[in-house]
């Protein structure tokens, strides 16, 4: 549909370029790791690219922002003083930029930005600098604290925030955020993070952040994930499936109410194969979530293999109703209710892709 736009991962491959080509016009940005080593952003990269084809690779995919991802939960405590370390990373960055391949980048470690604009201050002069949505900014008092660190580095304020996840399903919080945002930060947009599925107020979430931090620079995605799925939230889900309408996620049907809040959606799922974005992207484009929705989902497509979740067989009022829950689960069977209608069980095995 027409006027809906979405942030979009990207990865330094052709099979990118070809499948998020034809569908520029629902794309306002891409976000993307440097690839220069293991542990510098939020998702284990194991193959490591030149910023040159990078910066090729975007060029070919004209319109969109471009915002790089220096987003993991931090670095090993040395990292943030090893010049050759902060070298490499503004050296990627200088080329991006030379390049008019760069808009902003995005952080989640305050130490690394900080150790990166006294490094290299003339590069980070004025470049936007974007909070992670891992950092949970859901009040003014949160951003503005952001804000207040920003303007003692040489970055300049975002161009662009995404809410955190609660705010999908706390409307009144959102529009407070919003409201202050247009005198606070004049032109900047708010996003909404919309097809992630982790479990809202997750307890897993700042463990998950660390493991994949340290697993970055320790061990690799082999010894994050077993982790993650035999005591984290995977766990919690396949025993407990039905609790998976209780993550903040944003149907492709309610699309266009969440746009009516904020600029635009984030859509989610880096790491996986160019053909699940470019599927995502249509079904938000197209609000429609289909027959399969958790194959849509970037944490929730882990529950594709077990269960097929309609969407359209959800209640119209699904996203308001939503709104007003109070999430205790033990005293209310409104979940477990719509999964038993919406749900059945998948007729495939193995991984989702």
């Amino acid at each position: 549909m027409a006027g809906r736009v979405f942030e979009v991962p990207f990865e330094p491959d052709e099979a990118w370029v070809e499948a998020l080509a034809p569908r520029l016009s629902h794309i306002r940005a891409l976000y993307f790791g440097l690839h220069l080593r293991p542990g510098l952003d939020a998702r284990f990269q194991a193959r490591r690219y030149a910023p040159e084809r990078l910066a090729g690779l975007l060029n070919r995919l004209p319109g969109p922002r471009r915002h790089a991802l220096l987003n993991a939960a931090f670095q090993p405590a040395g990292q943030y003083a090893d010049k050759a370390f902060l070298g490499e990373i503004a050296q990627a960055l200088e080329t991006l930029r030379a390049a008019g391949a760069l808009d902003a980048v995005v952080y989640a470690d305050a130490l690394l930005l900080r150790a990166l604009g006294d490094h290299a201050p003339s590069l980070c002069q004025g470049l936007p600098a974007q909070p992670s949505v891992n950092l949970g900014l859901d009040s003014p008092a949160k951003v503005r604290a952001h804000l207040d660190f920003l303007a003692t580095t040489p970055f300049a304020p975002p161009r662009s925030l995404i809410a955190d996840r609660g705010l999908n399903r706390r409307p009144q919080a959102l529009a407070e955020l919003r409201a202050w945002l247009l005198t606070a930060l004049p032109g900047a947009e708010l996003g909404l993070l919309a097809n992630e599925g982790c479990l809202r107020h997750c307890p897993f979430k700042p463990a998950h952040d660390a493991v994949t931090a340290a697993a970055g620079h320790f061990g690799g995605a082999e010894a994050c994930w077993p982790a993650l799925r035999e005591q984290g939230c995977l766990r919690l889900l396949a025993a407990e499936p039905w609790k998976a309408l209780a993550s903040p996620f944003i149907r492709p049907e309610d699309a266009g109410a969440a746009l009516a809040r904020a600029d635009f959606l984030k859509l989610c799922g880096r790491g996986r194969p160019p053909d699940f974005t470019a599927r995502v992207l249509d079904a938000y484009a197209a609000g429609d979530g289909g027959d399969d929705l958790f194959a849509l989902m970037d944490t929730l497509a882990e529950l594709a293999v077990l269960w097929r979740l309609e969407s359209a067989r959800l209640p119209a009022g699904f996203a308001a109703t939503f709104a007003a829950c109070p999430l205790d689960c033990s005293a209310c069977g409104r979940c477990r209710g719509l999964f038993g209608a919406a749900a059945a069980r998948a007729p495939r095995s193995g991984l989702p892709v």
